[in-house]
């Protein structure tokens, strides 16, 4: 299946590249990123 030009008009999901090696956060890394999931979501609603 193709899509048409202006088909969907809603973003449903993202694509990415990630590598498949391990990556462990620091915890000042995992506050920060909680932080922004916070703003998004709240930006969101």
């Amino acid at each position: 299946m193709f899509l048409q030009a202006g088909q969907y008009d809603e973003l449903f999901g993202i694509l990415g590249v990630a590598k498949p090696t391990a990556y462990d956060y620091s915890q000042e890394e995992i506050a920060d990123l909680d932080d922004f999931g916070r703003i998004i979501a709240k930006a969101l609603s």
